[in-house]
């Protein structure tokens, strides 16, 4: 599973120019992630699954996707932005 299938195409003809930079170092930032990170990251945000379905998948303990997750949210907060408010607020929307 990979985020470089996603276009790079800007997400709407409307979308303003520091909108699309944003999301181009957000695919970025999750492209520099670890295979292992980038994966439970993908399932549960991006595919929707819980945790357990996603341990499942991966064949892995749930307390692992857990942690997995908590490096990934910590690891693109360091990247993306200073004190993570943008970063929460992606991730909080996600889970809606």
């Amino acid at each position: 599973m990979s985020i470089s299938d996603v276009s790079n195409e800007p997400l709407s003809g409307d979308a303003p120019q520091d909108t699309s930079l944003f999301v181009k170092e957000v695919f970025g930032a999750i492209n520099n992630l670890s295979s292992e990170m980038r994966e439970v990251l993908l399932l549960v945000y991006v595919e929707g699954f819980k945790y357990r379905e996603a341990a499942e998948i991966l064949d892995i303990p749930v307390g692992t996707v857990m942690s997995r997750l908590a490096a990934a949210r910590r690891t693109l907060k360091s990247q993306l932005d200073d004190d993570g408010e943008i970063v929460k607020s992606l991730f909080d929307e996600a889970l809606q």
